[in-house]
């Protein structure tokens, strides 16, 4: 690539090679990448225009993102910005289910809601998507269980683990807070900087890797836990009494990787 020779330039490079990586082992070409990010341009150029209040036309949308008119239009048409999805308001009613003390136990744990309940509590996080909707999705996800009527949050953190669509759009979501993060700390947007920390070790021993990854699993559910109860007394949705100025975003997404890399050990053995 001849013109990588800026620093922008070298920046995207840098970030789209794990993505080429991942469109490569599974099998895909260069085409169809082509055409998705031609989707994902137009998305965002349009966001950039109604962020800063301008009018969004097909001929604003081609000179922001260079995407051929005819082609932005195509794709005005027919990937028009959905309503806000389950998935991601599943996440609000568990966080709101786990930590409102209307619906919890003496004990702290969530409370058994019939579904008038649930109804209500789900009109307290969003007015967009119907009861049956959301239920029909925890209970896909494993998050609730159904006795006699009742629902039962049995866990507080969405499985993502066995749905591609769940776990890609949650990788998706933690790339974008990054990049985001680390525009606003590059740019000194704010006193103090959004946390931005990576911890890694190349030579650890094998038979302490299931032991390491287990420590870590278990520590990060209870930091997650520690944060969700302390923002959620800030938060409005929860803090519903307080009357103060609210929309603030707090987001704090979190990842490991414990990897024995033996196909690279296999290739230093073979290259002895």
């Amino acid at each position: 690539m001849d013109n990588a020779n800026t620093t922008l330039d070298q920046a995207l490079l840098v970030m789209l090679r794990p993505v080429a990586r991942f469109w490569v082992r599974r099998g895909e070409k260069l085409q169809r990448l082509v055409d998705i990010l031609k989707i994902a341009m137009v998305e965002a150029a349009v966001e950039e225009m109604e962020r800063q209040s301008e009018k969004v036309t097909i001929s604003k949308i081609s000179t922001v993102s260079g995407v051929h008119r005819k082609d932005a239009a195509k794709i005005r048409k027919e990937h028009n910005d959905p309503p806000q999805s389950v998935p991601s308001i599943v996440q609000r009613v568990i966080g709101f289910w786990s930590q409102n003390e209307d619906y919890r136990t003496a004990e702290g744990k969530p409370r058994v809601l019939s579904y008038s309940e649930f109804e209500d509590m789900l009109a307290k996080v969003s007015k967009s998507i119907g009861p049956r909707s959301v239920l029909f999705e925890l209970q896909r996800s494993g998050a609730v269980e159904v006795s006699r009527g009742n629902y039962k949050l049995v866990y507080s953190r969405l499985k993502h683990t066995q749905f591609f669509d769940r776990s890609m759009n949650l990788v998706a979501r933690s790339v974008d807070t990054m990049i985001e993060a680390a525009e606003e700390n590059i740019n000194q947007v704010n006193d103090s900087p959004n946390l931005f920390v990576r911890t890694e070790f190349d030579n650890v021993f094998m038979d302490d890797i299931p032991k390491i990854r287990a420590w870590i699993e278990r520590e990060g559910k209870k930091f997650h836990v520690r944060a969700r109860e302390f923002i959620a007394k800030c938060d409005a949705d929860i803090s519903m009494l307080e009357k103060r100025e609210a929309g603030g975003k707090v987001v704090i997404s979190s990842f490991s990787l414990t990897s024995p890399v033996k196909a690279k050990q296999q290739e230093d053995e073979e290259a002895a």
